[in-house]
């Protein structure tokens, strides 16, 4: 839970716990102020996926909730409500040497024309320990520490639901209209009375919504299964993009 309220130019963000965060457009910078008893990974993992996500769309780009892996034809987002599995899919399908991008922000920007971008900045890896031992892998040396300037193309975005009676991974394509009603829930935003910033919002979303394919993917949870449930994945989402014009 946080809190976020405007003062003058000033932007304020207050993660019960961890910190407040102060961000003034065009500064350049964001300050923290620790609460007491805070630690410095509680105050990092807060910076890292509020503070920093909400500042970027201030400046102009956009946030989207969700984790996210870079294949050969581009990045792949995967959104969800919080413990579906993003997470552990992003992190599943890194370890198997696909890239991954994000762990609970994607920053991206939909200009008039071209494709629509990622850009890559810093996170932790919040694996949770049965989803680090069920797959072997060490989230630390998955996590991004440091700016590293890349932007690339936005593949797809997948929005994962759990279902007990789905048959392995049903992966469907959804129109621009469900699409966008689907990916809005996920979207960051500091302040929802701006009406021009949420105009030049619900404007990106359109276009990546149009340029995007946007994909449902329902399938069976439980550790017992994530292998073939990562394998079909894979495989789903590879045969829509080689499809993709």
């Amino acid at each position: 839970m946080a809190y976020g309220w405007v003062d003058g130019e000033a932007h304020w963000l207050e993660v019960p716990g961890a910190a407040m965060f102060r961000y003034v457009p065009g500064a350049g910078e964001i300050v923290a102020i620790p609460d007491r008893g805070g630690s410095d990974g509680i105050v990092e993992d807060a910076y890292l996926n509020l503070a920093l996500p909400l500042a970027l769309q201030l400046c102009g780009l956009e946030a989207l909730h969700a984790s996210a892996v870079r294949l050969a034809e581009g990045v792949v987002a995967f959104c969800a409500l919080s413990g579906t599995g993003k997470t552990t899919v992003a992190c599943g399908l890194g370890a198997r040497g696909q890239g991954w991008w994000a762990d609970d922000a994607v920053i991206f920007e939909a200009e008039d024309e071209g494709p629509v971008l990622t850009h890559r900045i810093p996170f932790h890896a919040n694996v949770r320990p049965e989803t680090r031992a069920a797959l072997g892998v060490d989230a630390e040396e998955a996590s991004e520490s440091g700016w590293t300037g890349e932007a690339v193309p936005l593949a797809a975005v997948v929005l994962l639901e759990r279902d007990v009676a789905a048959a392995d991974v049903e992966l469907v394509r959804l129109p621009t209209p469900d699409a966008l009603r689907a990916l809005e829930p996920h979207a960051h935003r500091f302040n929802l009375g701006d009406l021009e910033r949420k105009r030049r919002t619900m404007q990106a979303y359109l276009r990546l919504t149009a340029r995007v394919p946007i994909l449902h993917a329902r399938f069976v949870p439980g550790f017992d299964r994530l292998g073939s449930v990562l394998d079909d994945l894979e495989h789903e989402i590879g045969e829509v993009l080689r499809e993709a014009p």
